[in-house]
C-alpha cells in the first residue's frame, strides 16, 4: 500500500506539473493598427489617435489607469433650446475616449470625475488587449500600469498629445 500511494502521489505530481501553465511576460509593441502604443516604453510624445495594446501571453493579467495631469472639469450655464431654462454642463479639458468597436479582451470603467481618471482592466488572462484611442491635444496624462494584480505600478509614465 505505501508503494501504491508512493506512486499514486508521483503521478499527480506530474500531471499537475504538465498541466500547469507558466508565466509570461507581458510584451507591448511599439505600433499597430491604430497608431502609437502608449503603454510601450521609451515614447512620451503622441498624436492625437493611439492605442493601447499588449500581448498577455499566458496566464497574466494587466490594469492600467489613465490621469489627465493637465486635465480639468469645467462647469457652464447652458439654456435649454425650447424652455429656455438654464442648466450646467460639464465639460472635461484635456480628456480622452476610446473609439468604438476597437475594444477587445478590455473592461473599461467608467470615468471618474473627482480624480481626473479612468481604469482599464484585461477580461482575460491570455491574448491580446486592444483599444483605439483619442485624446485632447495640448495636455498632459499619467500613465499607471499594474501587472498580475499588483497593488503598486509597475511602470508609471508622463505623456503629451501633440
Amino acid at each position: 500500500m505505501n508503494r501504491l500511494s508512493t506512486i499514486a502521489i508521483c503521478g499527480f505530481m506530474l500531471l499537475t506539473a504538465a498541466c500547469s501553465k507558466e508565466k509570461t511576460a507581458i510584451e507591448y509593441p511599439a505600433e499597430g493598427i491604430y497608431g502609437p502604443n502608449i503603454l510601450a516604453e521609451g515614447r512620451t510624445s503622441y498624436p492625437r489617435e493611439v492605442q493601447m495594446e499588449a500581448d498577455l501571453g499566458e496566464e497574466n493579467t494587466i490594469k492600467i489607469q489613465i490621469t489627465g495631469v493637465s486635465g480639468y472639469l469645467r462647469y457652464d450655464t447652458t439654456y435649454g433650446p425650447t424652455t429656455n431654462e438654464p442648466f450646467v454642463s460639464t465639460k472635461r479639458i484635456g480628456a480622452w475616449w476610446y473609439m468604438m468597436g476597437t475594444q477587445h479582451n478590455l473592461a473599461v470603467a467608467t470615468f471618474e470625475d473627482a480624480s481626473f481618471s479612468q481604469t482599464f482592466q484585461s477580461i482575460e488572462n491570455n491574448g491580446k488587449i486592444l483599444i483605439g484611442m483619442k485624446f485632447d491635444r495640448g495636455h498632459t496624462f499619467r500613465l499607471d500600469v499594474f501587472e498580475n494584480g499588483a497593488s503598486q505600478p509597475i511602470r508609471t509614465k508622463i505623456f503629451e498629445v501633440e
